[in-house]
């Protein structure tokens, strides 16, 4: 489970040539991947945001419309609600995954993307600071409610021009 089914990680930690041994046929493979998917889906949380991640490497990998569809679901009913940085976070996961799509999604899932993205954003930015317990801005590379705003100006920008992309 810890390598999550990524190639590239077994063969980082030489475990790669071990798994291949064990010729697991593709049918099964795909199975474990929609397991997981569905695991790390149900696993979506305002407090953490390791399913989150989790997800956005797996869509990298295989671009499964479930996974950005489910995420953009998530975070239009629950994230409004989550303190200054998970929101941030959404948001510009969002905008990275949707970057990421070969074809246009539909008008609807579209729409959608850039009124939660800009939604979440312009929370960011008009609300005042707000951190859960165990949250830090350096961890994000920020120091202040002011470098954080600014961020989420920069994301809210790059959000209008990537969903413009696909009108």
């Amino acid at each position: 489970m810890r390598h999550r089914g990524n190639m590239i990680r077994m063969h980082k930690e030489g475990v790669l040539q071990a798994y291949k041994s064990y010729d697991v046929p593709k049918e099964t493979e795909a199975a474990w991947t929609a397991e997981l998917i569905d695991e790390l889906i149900k696993a979506l949380s305002i407090l953490n945001t390791d399913a989150l991640e989790e997800l956005e490497a797996i869509y990298k990998i295989g671009q499964q419309p479930g996974i950005y569809e489910s995420i953009l679901k998530f975070a239009s009913k629950q994230v409004m609600s989550a303190d200054s940085l998970v929101r941030l976070s959404y948001a510009e996961t969002i905008v990275r995954l949707f970057k990421l799509m070969r074809q246009a999604p539909s008008k609807e899932t579209h729409y959608q993307s850039l009124q939660v993205t800009t939604d979440l954003l312009e929370d960011v930015i008009a609300k005042p600071l707000v951190l859960d317990p165990g949250r830090a801005l350096r961890d994000y590379g920020l120091t202040d409610k002011k470098s954080l705003n600014l961020r989420a100006r920069q994301s809210l920008d790059e959000a209008r021009e990537v969903f413009g992309r696909f009108k």
